[in-house]
């Protein structure tokens, strides 16, 4: 989470929350660190269960960085600020321009957005505007 538009997050008039797994360039040779043995080679198609096998694994791409898009892994969040202010939630794009609203469940002073992570070319960004 960063502070877009205030000093701290007790005044925050925007914030941006990033939701992140794996980044990989398109085209990339994933190799095992230790043993140089080639995993795969990055594409849009990957699995969240080939991802997810990578966690814990020293892995290299040994120079050759691939080309874009960048693929990135989505993440399963549920995301929860205290406020009791209105919040207005966007998608941003790779460059930060609001693509689509998100919807934002009240609950008293609760505001929460759930975040349905999928491997896309770009990742997701959240700004709370209170």
């Amino acid at each position: 989470m960063h502070v877009v538009e205030g000093s701290s997050f007790a005044d925050a008039k925007r914030i941006l929350v990033l939701t992140i797994g794996v980044s990989l360039n398109s085209n990339m040779p994933i190799y095992k660190f230790d043993t140089k043995q080639k995993l795969f080679t990055t594409s849009v198609n990957l699995t969240k269960d080939l991802l997810s096998s990578l966690y814990g694994v020293k892995i290299s791409n040994f120079g050759n960085w691939g080309s874009g898009p960048t693929i990135v892994e989505g993440i399963n969040a549920t995301i929860t600020i205290s406020t009791k202010r209105s919040v207005s939630t966007w998608i941003l794009n790779n460059v930060g321009r609001k693509l689509r609203p998100i919807t934002v469940l009240t609950q008293g002073v609760a505001r929460s957005l759930s975040c349905a992570g999928s491997t896309q070319q770009y990742g997701m960004s959240y700004s709370f505007t209170r």
